[in-house]
């Protein structure tokens, strides 16, 4: 998945790496993600809530 952001993507990623969360900067404001394939699902549910909470931690310091 490629995620267009209000903020700069080095930033978010940053922010997403204090909480265990890997993705990568594809360009200045453009994540790409994807999920290992075990992956449960309670672990994604697990990761997207750390996700959320790093992206709004990168987009209020903007």
């Amino acid at each position: 998945m490629n995620v267009d952001l209000p903020v700069d993507a080095v930033e978010a990623v940053t922010e997403a790496e204090k909480v265990g969360v890997l993705f990568n900067a594809i360009g200045p404001r453009r994540l790409r993600l994807v999920t290992h394939l075990d992956v449960s699902g309670d672990g994604f549910d697990d990761g997207l809530e750390a996700l959320v909470g790093a992206l709004k931690t990168a987009v209020s310091r903007a």
